[in-house]
């Protein structure tokens, strides 16, 4: 061999070497780059993976604060203020529900004493706010010897507002809505009531004197009337006559009526 061929063979064994070398480097490499990488538990304590936020640590997650309904203010009802005196148990003030009536107010007040007289209180007016209602009481008569001194009772509609009477009732019938200016005594103003003493005489007697006699209401007075028109009385027993009023209430009228 020449010296020629054994310096060609001398640099391929070089090359070949060189080149196994570097394939060897490489495989090296690669199987770096392909380890798995294992991370130990106390690494793993000490900083824990970051996981994704809950809903509870995110502000823009978190669940909306409920919304209380606003309470409703309880609704406030208008009532009627009226006063009632006379002859009533507790008289005073009242606060009554709108569209209450007079019988209302007396029952608010404790009821009527026995001696209030109704005969010409309208029991179903409703109540005016502001207004005051006076009972009246019943006329009484005091024996003495032989002489009978009549006290008459009080005037319902001298005392009331003409909506609480019954002849007030009649007498505004065209008016559709009361009047709450209308004051208590206005109608005794107007007309000024006079004042009888003694027995009432059937024959001359007018409907609102009959009709403050004790259990004598308007219809029983307008009764009296309607009769004398006809015959005249000529004994206080013609009484009888009238329809309602009997053995026992004639007896009640006796010591306070009379026939002139």
């Amino acid at each position: 061999m020449t010296r020629k061929e054994q310096l060609l063979l001398a640099g391929f064994a070089v090359a070949i070497c060189v080149g196994a070398g570097a394939l060897l480097l490489h495989g090296r490499l690669s199987a770096q780059q392909g380890a798995e990488i294992v991370v130990a538990p106390e690494a793993a304590k000490v900083a824990p993976a970051v996981s994704a936020a809950s809903p509870a640590t995110r502000p823009d997650l978190a669940a909306p604060a409920p919304i209380e309904a606003p309470v409703p203010e309880p609704e406030v009802t208008p009532q009627i203020t009226a006063a009632v005196k006379g002859a009533v148990r507790r008289p005073g003030v009242y606060g009554l529900d709108p569209g209450s009536r007079v019988q209302d107010l007396i029952e608010a007040a404790g009821g009527k004493l026995d001696e209030a007289d109704l005969s010409d209180i309208n029991l179903a007016a409703k109540l005016i706010d502001g207004s005051t209602l006076i009972l009246p009481s019943r006329g009484t008569a005091l024996a003495e010897g032989r002489r009978i001194e009549l006290r008459a009772g009080q005037q319902a509609s001298a005392l009331n507002p003409p909506e609480y009477t019954l002849s007030g009732w009649r007498a505004s019938a065209g008016t559709s809505t009361p009047s709450p200016s209308t004051a208590p005594g206005k109608a005794a103003a107007a007309q000024p009531a006079k004042e009888e003493t003694g027995p009432i005489n059937l024959n001359t007697a007018s409907a609102e004197r009959l009709d403050s006699l004790p259990g004598v209401g308007p219809i029983t007075a307008q009764k009296i009337i309607d009769y004398r028109t006809r015959t005249p009385f000529t004994s206080v027993d013609d009484l009888k006559n009238i329809n309602g009023i009997g053995d026992k209430k004639l007896e009640s009228l006796r010591p306070l009526v009379t026939v002139q």
